[in-house]
Protein backbone atom coordinates (compact mmCIF):
# COMPACT_ATOMS: atom_id res chain seq x y z
CA UNK A 1 0.00 0.00 0.00
CA UNK A 2 1.30 3.47 -0.84
CA UNK A 3 0.52 6.72 0.93
CA UNK A 4 1.27 10.39 0.70
CA UNK A 5 3.75 11.32 3.39
CA UNK A 6 5.35 14.65 4.23
CA UNK A 7 6.83 14.40 7.73
CA UNK A 8 9.97 16.05 9.05
CA UNK A 9 12.92 14.97 6.90
CA UNK A 10 16.13 14.29 8.78
CA UNK A 11 19.47 13.31 7.30
CA UNK A 12 21.25 10.40 8.95
CA UNK A 13 24.44 12.48 9.24
CA UNK A 14 22.47 15.28 10.88
CA UNK A 15 21.41 12.80 13.56
CA UNK A 16 25.06 11.93 14.12
CA UNK A 17 25.92 15.63 14.25
CA UNK A 18 23.25 16.34 16.85
CA UNK A 19 24.37 13.38 18.92
CA UNK A 20 28.00 14.51 18.73
CA UNK A 21 27.10 18.05 19.72
CA UNK A 22 25.08 16.74 22.67
CA UNK A 23 28.12 14.82 23.84
CA UNK A 24 30.27 17.93 23.43
CA UNK A 25 27.73 19.98 25.36
CA UNK A 26 27.93 17.49 28.22
CA UNK A 27 31.69 18.06 28.11
CA UNK A 28 31.32 21.81 28.44
CA UNK A 29 30.55 22.91 24.88
CA UNK A 30 29.09 26.45 24.69
CA UNK A 31 28.28 29.10 22.09
CA UNK A 32 31.77 30.50 22.58
CA UNK A 33 33.36 27.21 21.48
CA UNK A 34 32.06 27.10 17.87
CA UNK A 35 35.55 26.81 16.44
CA UNK A 36 35.96 23.50 18.27
CA UNK A 37 32.99 21.88 16.52
CA UNK A 38 34.02 19.96 13.39
CA UNK A 39 32.36 20.42 9.99
CA UNK A 40 30.59 17.17 9.19
CA UNK A 41 30.26 17.71 5.42
CA UNK A 42 28.30 15.40 3.16
CA UNK A 43 28.67 12.67 0.55
CA UNK A 44 28.51 12.23 -3.21
CA UNK A 45 27.74 9.11 -5.23
CA UNK A 46 27.58 8.87 -9.02
CA UNK A 47 25.16 6.79 -11.13
CA UNK A 48 26.41 5.88 -14.61
CA UNK A 49 23.46 5.85 -17.04
CA UNK A 50 25.43 7.00 -20.12
CA UNK A 51 24.18 4.89 -23.04
CA UNK A 52 27.05 3.23 -24.87
CA UNK A 53 29.61 4.05 -22.17
CA UNK A 54 31.70 1.61 -20.20
CA UNK A 55 33.16 2.48 -16.82
CA UNK A 56 33.10 6.19 -15.95
CA UNK A 57 34.41 7.99 -12.87
CA UNK A 58 34.37 11.39 -11.22
CA UNK A 59 37.33 13.09 -9.58
CA UNK A 60 37.44 15.90 -7.04
CA UNK A 61 41.09 15.41 -6.14
CA UNK A 62 43.70 12.69 -6.54
CA UNK A 63 42.47 11.07 -3.35
CA UNK A 64 38.74 11.74 -3.78
CA UNK A 65 37.45 9.86 -6.79
CA UNK A 66 35.13 6.97 -7.59
CA UNK A 67 33.90 5.15 -10.71
CA UNK A 68 31.09 2.86 -11.85
CA UNK A 69 30.25 0.72 -14.84
CA UNK A 70 27.23 1.50 -16.99
CA UNK A 71 24.06 0.86 -14.97
CA UNK A 72 25.77 0.95 -11.58
CA UNK A 73 26.39 3.42 -8.77
CA UNK A 74 29.87 4.36 -7.60
CA UNK A 75 31.11 4.05 -4.07
CA UNK A 76 30.13 6.90 -1.76
CA UNK A 77 32.74 9.66 -1.35
CA UNK A 78 32.57 11.62 1.91
CA UNK A 79 33.54 15.29 1.62
CA UNK A 80 33.63 18.45 3.70
CA UNK A 81 31.15 21.11 2.68
CA UNK A 82 31.92 23.73 0.04
CA UNK A 83 32.21 24.18 -3.73
CA UNK A 84 33.36 20.96 -5.36
CA UNK A 85 34.87 21.08 -8.88
CA UNK A 86 34.20 17.77 -10.63
CA UNK A 87 36.14 16.31 -13.54
CA UNK A 88 35.42 13.00 -15.23
CA UNK A 89 37.28 10.11 -16.77
CA UNK A 90 36.64 6.82 -18.52
CA UNK A 91 38.28 3.51 -17.60
CA UNK A 92 39.22 1.02 -20.33
CA UNK A 93 39.43 -2.77 -20.08
CA UNK A 94 43.05 -2.52 -18.85
CA UNK A 95 42.10 -0.15 -16.04
CA UNK A 96 43.72 2.88 -17.70
CA UNK A 97 41.99 6.19 -17.02
CA UNK A 98 41.40 8.75 -19.76
CA UNK A 99 40.03 12.22 -19.09
CA UNK A 100 36.59 13.13 -20.43
CA UNK A 101 36.31 16.79 -21.33
CA UNK A 102 33.29 17.46 -19.15
CA UNK A 103 33.67 19.59 -16.03
CA UNK A 104 31.26 21.31 -13.66
CA UNK A 105 30.96 22.00 -9.95
CA UNK A 106 28.52 21.45 -7.11
CA UNK A 107 28.19 23.24 -3.79
CA UNK A 108 27.90 20.53 -1.15
CA UNK A 109 26.30 21.59 2.11
CA UNK A 110 26.77 20.05 5.51
CA UNK A 111 24.68 16.94 6.12
CA UNK A 112 23.89 16.44 2.41
CA UNK A 113 23.91 13.05 0.69
CA UNK A 114 23.81 13.61 -3.08
CA UNK A 115 23.38 11.32 -6.07
CA UNK A 116 24.87 12.55 -9.36
CA UNK A 117 23.15 10.98 -12.37
CA UNK A 118 25.20 10.98 -15.58
CA UNK A 119 23.24 10.19 -18.76
CA UNK A 120 23.08 10.91 -22.48
CA UNK A 121 25.88 9.65 -24.74
CA UNK A 122 29.69 9.71 -24.39
CA UNK A 123 29.72 12.58 -26.90
CA UNK A 124 27.01 14.56 -25.07
CA UNK A 125 27.03 13.80 -21.34
CA UNK A 126 24.16 15.27 -19.31
CA UNK A 127 23.91 15.41 -15.54
CA UNK A 128 21.42 15.82 -12.71
CA UNK A 129 22.03 16.17 -8.96
CA UNK A 130 19.49 14.68 -6.55
CA UNK A 131 19.68 15.09 -2.79
CA UNK A 132 18.88 11.91 -0.88
CA UNK A 133 16.48 12.51 2.00
CA UNK A 134 15.76 10.40 5.05
CA UNK A 135 12.40 10.45 6.80
CA UNK A 136 11.92 10.21 10.53
CA UNK A 137 8.65 8.99 12.07
CA UNK A 138 7.41 7.73 15.43
CA UNK A 139 7.41 4.07 14.45
CA UNK A 140 9.99 3.33 11.75
CA UNK A 141 12.27 4.84 9.17
CA UNK A 142 10.10 5.23 6.08
CA UNK A 143 11.65 4.20 2.74
CA UNK A 144 11.43 6.62 -0.17
CA UNK A 145 11.27 6.06 -3.92
CA UNK A 146 12.33 8.40 -6.72
CA UNK A 147 11.87 8.07 -10.47
CA UNK A 148 14.12 9.52 -13.16
CA UNK A 149 12.96 9.45 -16.80
CA UNK A 150 16.05 9.66 -19.00
CA UNK A 151 14.32 8.06 -22.00
CA UNK A 152 12.93 9.63 -25.16
CA UNK A 153 9.41 8.79 -23.95
CA UNK A 154 7.58 12.13 -23.43
CA UNK A 155 6.14 10.91 -20.13
CA UNK A 156 6.36 7.74 -18.04
CA UNK A 157 4.47 6.53 -14.97
CA UNK A 158 6.07 4.30 -12.36
CA UNK A 159 3.85 1.83 -10.50
CA UNK A 160 5.01 0.10 -7.33
CA UNK A 161 2.16 -2.25 -6.43
CA UNK A 162 1.74 -5.29 -4.24
CA UNK A 163 0.70 -8.64 -5.71
CA UNK A 164 -3.00 -8.07 -5.02
CA UNK A 165 -3.74 -4.62 -6.43
CA UNK A 166 -2.09 -4.46 -9.87
CA UNK A 167 -1.96 -1.19 -11.78
CA UNK A 168 -5.57 -0.94 -12.91
CA UNK A 169 -7.30 0.27 -9.78
CA UNK A 170 -4.58 2.60 -8.47
CA UNK A 171 -2.83 5.81 -9.43
CA UNK A 172 0.86 5.74 -10.41
CA UNK A 173 3.36 5.95 -7.58
CA UNK A 174 5.44 8.53 -9.46
CA UNK A 175 5.37 10.24 -12.86
CA UNK A 176 8.14 11.96 -14.78
CA UNK A 177 8.43 13.86 -18.04
CA UNK A 178 11.35 13.08 -20.35
CA UNK A 179 14.73 14.08 -18.90
CA UNK A 180 13.25 14.98 -15.52
CA UNK A 181 13.09 13.74 -11.93
CA UNK A 182 9.78 12.90 -10.28
CA UNK A 183 10.50 13.89 -6.69
CA UNK A 184 10.16 11.38 -3.85
CA UNK A 185 7.27 9.24 -2.57
CA UNK A 186 7.00 7.48 0.80
CA UNK A 187 6.35 3.72 0.79
CA UNK A 188 5.22 1.08 3.22
CA UNK A 189 7.65 -1.71 4.08
CA UNK A 190 6.50 -4.32 1.59
CA UNK A 191 7.33 -6.26 -1.57
CA UNK A 192 6.39 -4.39 -4.73
CA UNK A 193 6.06 -5.17 -8.39
CA UNK A 194 7.84 -2.55 -10.49
CA UNK A 195 6.16 -1.56 -13.75
CA UNK A 196 6.78 1.36 -16.12
CA UNK A 197 3.91 2.48 -18.36
CA UNK A 198 3.40 5.08 -21.05
CA UNK A 199 2.39 8.30 -19.30
CA UNK A 200 -1.35 8.60 -18.65
CA UNK A 201 -2.11 5.06 -19.89
CA UNK A 202 -2.01 1.49 -18.62
CA UNK A 203 0.19 0.42 -21.56
CA UNK A 204 3.06 -1.44 -19.86
CA UNK A 205 6.44 -0.74 -21.46
CA UNK A 206 8.60 -2.50 -18.89
CA UNK A 207 7.89 -5.04 -16.16
CA UNK A 208 10.81 -5.48 -13.78
CA UNK A 209 9.30 -8.06 -11.45
CA UNK A 210 9.23 -7.83 -7.66
CA UNK A 211 11.56 -6.21 -5.14
CA UNK A 212 11.43 -5.92 -1.36
CA UNK A 213 11.58 -2.44 0.19
CA UNK A 214 13.17 -2.32 3.64
CA UNK A 215 13.70 0.28 6.34
CA UNK A 216 15.94 3.31 5.79
CA UNK A 217 16.19 2.60 2.05
CA UNK A 218 15.91 5.07 -0.79
CA UNK A 219 15.35 3.44 -4.15
CA UNK A 220 15.82 5.34 -7.39
CA UNK A 221 14.31 3.91 -10.56
CA UNK A 222 15.99 5.11 -13.75
CA UNK A 223 14.36 4.59 -17.16
CA UNK A 224 16.54 5.09 -20.21
CA UNK A 225 16.86 3.94 -23.82
CA UNK A 226 19.12 1.09 -24.84
CA UNK A 227 19.76 -0.62 -28.16
CA UNK A 228 16.80 -2.95 -27.59
CA UNK A 229 14.32 -0.46 -26.16
CA UNK A 230 13.41 0.87 -22.74
CA UNK A 231 15.54 -0.34 -19.84
CA UNK A 232 15.11 0.29 -16.11
CA UNK A 233 17.69 0.25 -13.35
CA UNK A 234 17.17 0.33 -9.60
CA UNK A 235 19.77 2.11 -7.50
CA UNK A 236 19.71 1.94 -3.71
CA UNK A 237 21.22 5.03 -2.08
CA UNK A 238 22.30 3.09 0.99
CA UNK A 239 23.53 -0.20 -0.38
CA UNK A 240 25.46 -1.42 -3.35
CA UNK A 241 23.89 -0.88 -6.75
CA UNK A 242 20.95 -3.16 -7.41
CA UNK A 243 20.34 -4.14 -11.00
CA UNK A 244 16.96 -5.47 -11.99
CA UNK A 245 18.67 -7.46 -14.74
CA UNK A 246 21.31 -10.11 -14.25
CA UNK A 247 23.88 -9.26 -16.93
CA UNK A 248 24.81 -12.94 -17.19
CA UNK A 249 21.22 -14.14 -17.69
CA UNK A 250 20.24 -15.51 -21.09
CA UNK A 251 17.68 -13.86 -23.35
CA UNK A 252 14.59 -15.92 -24.15
CA UNK A 253 14.04 -15.27 -27.87
CA UNK A 254 11.16 -16.19 -30.17
CA UNK A 255 11.02 -15.70 -33.95
CA UNK A 256 8.12 -14.75 -36.24
CA UNK A 257 8.55 -15.22 -40.02
CA UNK A 258 6.46 -12.55 -41.80
CA UNK A 259 8.36 -12.69 -45.13
CA UNK A 260 5.34 -13.37 -47.31
CA UNK A 261 7.00 -14.41 -50.60
CA UNK A 262 9.72 -16.66 -49.20
CA UNK A 263 9.97 -20.40 -48.75
CA UNK A 264 10.64 -21.66 -45.19
CA UNK A 265 13.75 -20.07 -43.73
CA UNK A 266 16.64 -20.77 -41.37
CA UNK A 267 17.98 -18.13 -38.97
CA UNK A 268 21.68 -18.04 -38.09
CA UNK A 269 23.51 -15.96 -35.50
CA UNK A 270 26.85 -14.94 -36.96
CA UNK A 271 28.75 -18.20 -37.51
CA UNK A 272 27.29 -19.96 -40.55
CA UNK A 273 29.26 -23.13 -39.79
CA UNK A 274 27.11 -23.85 -36.75
CA UNK A 275 23.49 -25.09 -36.89
CA UNK A 276 20.83 -22.39 -37.32
CA UNK A 277 19.17 -20.97 -34.22
CA UNK A 278 15.72 -21.33 -35.79
CA UNK A 279 15.21 -23.89 -38.57
CA UNK A 280 12.60 -24.48 -41.28
CA UNK A 281 10.27 -21.67 -40.19
CA UNK A 282 7.37 -21.26 -42.61
CA UNK A 283 5.70 -17.94 -43.45
CA UNK A 284 3.33 -16.90 -40.65
CA UNK A 285 4.84 -19.32 -38.13
CA UNK A 286 6.02 -18.42 -34.65
CA UNK A 287 8.85 -20.32 -32.98
CA UNK A 288 8.60 -20.45 -29.20
CA UNK A 289 11.26 -19.07 -26.88
CA UNK A 290 14.79 -20.43 -26.95
CA UNK A 291 17.59 -19.23 -24.63
CA UNK A 292 20.31 -17.13 -26.30
CA UNK A 293 23.37 -15.32 -25.01
CA UNK A 294 22.64 -11.65 -24.42
CA UNK A 295 24.48 -8.94 -26.33
CA UNK A 296 25.09 -7.90 -29.93
CA UNK A 297 24.29 -10.57 -32.52
CA UNK A 298 24.43 -10.62 -36.31
CA UNK A 299 21.39 -12.36 -37.78
CA UNK A 300 21.50 -14.05 -41.19
CA UNK A 301 18.33 -15.49 -42.74
CA UNK A 302 18.61 -17.99 -45.57
CA UNK A 303 16.33 -20.42 -47.44
CA UNK A 304 15.88 -23.60 -45.41
CA UNK A 305 18.69 -26.10 -45.87
CA UNK A 306 21.13 -23.61 -47.42
CA UNK A 307 23.64 -21.06 -46.14
CA UNK A 308 23.25 -18.90 -49.26
CA UNK A 309 21.91 -16.59 -50.45
CA UNK A 310 21.13 -14.27 -47.56
CA UNK A 311 17.48 -13.27 -47.65
CA UNK A 312 18.11 -10.79 -44.85
CA UNK A 313 20.97 -9.78 -42.55
CA UNK A 314 21.18 -7.26 -39.73
CA UNK A 315 22.41 -6.72 -36.17
CA UNK A 316 20.29 -6.96 -33.03
CA UNK A 317 20.98 -6.45 -29.32
CA UNK A 318 19.53 -9.07 -26.98
CA UNK A 319 18.79 -7.89 -23.44
CA UNK A 320 19.89 -10.16 -20.55
CA UNK A 321 17.12 -11.86 -18.62
CA UNK A 322 14.37 -10.62 -20.95
CA UNK A 323 11.78 -12.31 -23.14
CA UNK A 324 12.02 -10.88 -26.67
CA UNK A 325 10.43 -11.56 -30.05
CA UNK A 326 12.21 -11.04 -33.36
CA UNK A 327 9.74 -10.20 -36.14
CA UNK A 328 11.10 -10.13 -39.69
CA UNK A 329 8.65 -8.89 -42.32
CA UNK A 330 8.44 -7.72 -45.92
CA UNK A 331 8.97 -9.19 -49.36
CA UNK A 332 12.15 -11.00 -50.36
CA UNK A 333 12.12 -9.36 -53.77
CA UNK A 334 11.63 -5.90 -52.34
CA UNK A 335 12.66 -4.74 -48.87
CA UNK A 336 12.71 -6.69 -45.59
CA UNK A 337 12.79 -5.10 -42.15
CA UNK A 338 12.73 -6.35 -38.59
CA UNK A 339 11.63 -5.28 -35.14
CA UNK A 340 12.78 -6.69 -31.81
CA UNK A 341 9.96 -6.64 -29.25
CA UNK A 342 10.25 -6.74 -25.48
CA UNK A 343 7.68 -9.27 -24.26
CA UNK A 344 5.67 -9.00 -21.08
CA UNK A 345 5.22 -12.52 -19.73
CA UNK A 346 3.12 -11.62 -16.68
CA UNK A 347 -0.42 -13.01 -16.75
CA UNK A 348 -3.44 -11.28 -15.22
CA UNK A 349 -5.91 -13.27 -13.15
CA UNK A 350 -9.07 -11.44 -14.26
CA UNK A 351 -8.21 -10.33 -17.80
CA UNK A 352 -6.44 -11.39 -20.98
CA UNK A 353 -3.27 -9.56 -21.98
CA UNK A 354 -2.87 -8.95 -25.73
CA UNK A 355 -0.29 -7.54 -28.10
CA UNK A 356 -1.07 -6.64 -31.71
CA UNK A 357 1.82 -6.42 -34.20
CA UNK A 358 1.46 -4.79 -37.63
CA UNK A 359 3.77 -6.92 -39.83
CA UNK A 360 2.10 -6.43 -43.24
CA UNK A 361 4.45 -4.54 -45.56
CA UNK A 362 1.66 -4.08 -48.13
CA UNK A 363 -0.63 -2.26 -45.69
CA UNK A 364 0.02 1.22 -44.41
CA UNK A 365 -1.28 2.49 -41.06
CA UNK A 366 -4.30 0.56 -39.74
CA UNK A 367 -7.13 0.83 -37.22
CA UNK A 368 -7.89 -2.28 -35.15
CA UNK A 369 -11.32 -2.99 -33.67
CA UNK A 370 -12.37 -5.63 -31.13
CA UNK A 371 -16.18 -5.91 -31.34
CA UNK A 372 -18.69 -7.99 -29.48
CA UNK A 373 -20.21 -10.47 -31.97
CA UNK A 374 -22.72 -8.77 -34.25
CA UNK A 375 -21.77 -5.22 -33.28
CA UNK A 376 -21.42 -2.93 -36.34
CA UNK A 377 -17.97 -1.45 -36.84
CA UNK A 378 -19.55 2.00 -36.95
CA UNK A 379 -20.75 1.56 -33.36
CA UNK A 380 -17.32 0.49 -32.06
CA UNK A 381 -14.18 2.45 -31.20
CA UNK A 382 -10.79 1.18 -32.36
CA UNK A 383 -8.50 -0.39 -29.80
CA UNK A 384 -5.65 1.38 -31.59
CA UNK A 385 -5.65 3.86 -34.48
CA UNK A 386 -3.03 4.62 -37.14
CA UNK A 387 -0.76 1.71 -36.18
CA UNK A 388 2.22 1.80 -38.53
CA UNK A 389 4.12 -1.09 -40.12
CA UNK A 390 6.31 -2.98 -37.61
CA UNK A 391 4.77 -1.11 -34.69
CA UNK A 392 2.99 -2.97 -31.89
CA UNK A 393 0.34 -2.16 -29.31
CA UNK A 394 -0.24 -3.87 -25.94
CA UNK A 395 -3.61 -3.84 -24.16
CA UNK A 396 -5.91 -5.89 -21.94
CA UNK A 397 -9.50 -7.13 -22.35
CA UNK A 398 -12.04 -9.02 -20.31
CA UNK A 399 -12.59 -12.68 -21.17
CA UNK A 400 -15.22 -13.49 -23.78
CA UNK A 401 -15.92 -13.74 -27.50
CA UNK A 402 -14.81 -10.96 -29.85
CA UNK A 403 -14.69 -10.20 -33.56
CA UNK A 404 -11.59 -8.42 -34.85
CA UNK A 405 -11.90 -6.00 -37.75
CA UNK A 406 -8.99 -4.15 -39.35
CA UNK A 407 -9.27 -1.22 -41.75
CA UNK A 408 -6.70 1.05 -43.34
CA UNK A 409 -6.52 4.39 -41.54
CA UNK A 410 -6.26 6.68 -44.55
CA UNK A 411 -8.98 5.32 -46.89
CA UNK A 412 -10.99 3.00 -44.58
CA UNK A 413 -10.45 0.06 -46.93
CA UNK A 414 -11.17 -3.26 -45.19
CA UNK A 415 -8.10 -5.38 -44.48
CA UNK A 416 -9.74 -8.03 -42.24
CA UNK A 417 -13.54 -8.04 -42.13
CA UNK A 418 -14.24 -10.46 -39.27
CA UNK A 419 -11.77 -12.58 -37.32
CA UNK A 420 -13.45 -14.40 -34.40
CA UNK A 421 -11.41 -14.92 -31.25
CA UNK A 422 -12.19 -16.17 -27.73
CA UNK A 423 -10.20 -14.67 -24.86
CA UNK A 424 -9.73 -16.22 -21.44
CA UNK A 425 -8.46 -14.73 -18.20
CA UNK A 426 -4.87 -15.43 -17.26
CA UNK A 427 -3.60 -15.82 -20.81
CA UNK A 428 -1.33 -13.81 -23.11
CA UNK A 429 -2.31 -13.52 -26.79
CA UNK A 430 0.02 -12.31 -29.57
CA UNK A 431 -1.69 -11.24 -32.80
CA UNK A 432 0.13 -10.61 -36.09
CA UNK A 433 -1.15 -8.99 -39.25
CA UNK A 434 0.99 -10.12 -42.20
CA UNK A 435 0.66 -9.91 -45.97
CA UNK A 436 -1.47 -12.47 -47.72
CA UNK A 437 0.31 -15.68 -48.76
CA UNK A 438 2.85 -14.77 -51.44
CA UNK A 439 2.61 -11.08 -50.60
CA UNK A 440 0.20 -8.22 -51.09
CA UNK A 441 -3.16 -7.20 -49.68
CA UNK A 442 -5.61 -7.59 -48.14
CA UNK A 443 -3.61 -9.41 -45.47
CA UNK A 444 -3.61 -12.36 -43.09
CA UNK A 445 -4.31 -12.33 -39.33
CA UNK A 446 -2.98 -15.01 -36.98
CA UNK A 447 -2.69 -15.32 -33.22
CA UNK A 448 -0.93 -17.51 -30.69
CA UNK A 449 -1.42 -17.97 -26.94
CA UNK A 450 1.26 -18.22 -24.27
Amino acid sequence: MQRTYSPLKINKQLLLALLSCWILLLSGCSDDDDDDIASFGGSLRMVNAISGAGEVGFRISDTNQSSAKFGYASAEVSLIDGEKPLSFYSVNADGIEQDIYTEFSYHLNNYQDVLLFLYGTPENIQHLFVEVDYVDSDSADIPLAGFLNLSAQPALDLYLTDDTTGIHEVEPTLSAQSQSFSGMAALELDTYEIQIVEGGTKNILYDAGFTAIGEIENHFYIAFDSGSGLRVLQISADDESLQLIDEEAATQLSFINAIADSSPVDVYFGDMSTPPIFENVAFGATVSYLPQDAGLESINITPHGSTTPFIYESDIVLSPGEYQSLVVAGLAGDSIQHTLLLDNSEKIADRARLRFVHASASNEAINVYFRVPGQPVGDASPIVSALDFLHSYAFELSSGNYEVTIIQSDNEATVISTYPITLANNEIVDMFLTDSNGGGTPGKLTHSTR
